[in-house]
């Protein structure tokens, strides 16, 4: 229950931050949400600012390079770009380290079987790109080439497309064995 709760507070906090215009009230919701991470502010912070400053950086050096052909600057429009950005991204490390989706989804079974399959591939791809690092460190001894790295990051792209195709494979199988597509009306599959 605790868990529905705080996903419902999530969902209406992310309506409310994406609607407001106002940079003083995205302000205050910003420092409600860093407050709410308590010893892992730092941390959340942190993981907030390096997930979002490409994104935001880009958007912010061309809204500010067209807006300065135009002869304005949009000062507050990019205080309030990034302070809703990094809010909402904050917000969601918050829920995600303190949510548990399989109570979420305790009250649909197809869906948290769904999910179930959905975080042991997030397991599995976490595991084999730490293996491929691990790989690629023990194999250079000194700070690889550009070409290098290229090269590594391709091959790193065909691990993880073969696996991938691999396991939708074996989870499709599996989930027509279940009988995961079939119409809950019907118990069977007609034979063809």
């Amino acid at each position: 229950m605790r868990d529905r709760l705080l996903a419902v507070i999530y969902l209406a906090s992310v309506l409310a931050v994406s609607m407001n215009q106002d940079v003083s009230v995205l302000g205050v919701f910003c420092a409600l949400v860093l407050l709410a991470c308590g010893r892992q502010i730092t941390r959340l912070a942190r993981r907030a600012l390096l997930a979002t400053a490409f994104f935001t950086g880009l958007v912010s050096l061309a809204w500010l390079a067209t807006s300065l052909l135009e002869g304005t600057v949009p000062v507050m429009g990019l205080i309030r770009l990034n302070l809703r950005v990094f809010t909402l991204t904050t917000m969601t490390f918050l829920v995600a380290s303190r949510l548990d989706i399989l109570q979420i989804t305790a009250f649909w079974p197809r869906f948290r079987t769904l999910i179930v399959l959905i975080l042991a591939q997030i397991g599995v791809f976490r595991r084999l790109l730490g293996n491929l690092r691990l790989a690629a460190k023990s194999r250079t001894w000194r700070r690889p080439a550009l070409k290098d790295s290229l090269g590594m990051g391709a091959a790193t792209g065909v691990a993880i497309l073969r696996r991938a195709e691999y396991a939708a494979e074996q989870m499709t199988q599996g989930m027509i064995s279940r009988g995961f597509f079939l119409d809950p009306d019907r118990k069977s599959e007609p034979r063809s």
